[in-house]
C-alpha cells in the first residue's frame, strides 16, 4: 500500500501539522488544509497565505 504525508508547516514557528493519506487528490489535499487551519488556529497561528511546491 502506498501511503502519502499531507505536511502543513508554519514557516515562522516551524510547528507542523501532518496526515497520512492513501492519496494526494485535490479534494483529500483540501481537507486535509482545512483541517490544518483549525489546528493551527486553536494554537494562536493565523494563516495568511498558502505556499505550494509546483505540481
Amino acid at each position: 500500500m502506498t501511503a502519502f504525508v499531507h505536511t502543513v508547516l508554519d514557516d515562522q514557528s516551524r510547528v507542523a501539522y501532518a496526515e497520512i493519506h492513501a492519496d494526494e487528490t485535490a479534494v483529500t489535499a483540501t481537507a486535509v488544509l482545512r483541517r490544518a487551519v483549525t489546528w493551527f488556529a486553536t494554537r494562536g497561528v493565523t494563516i495568511e497565505r498558502v505556499l505550494s511546491p509546483p505540481g
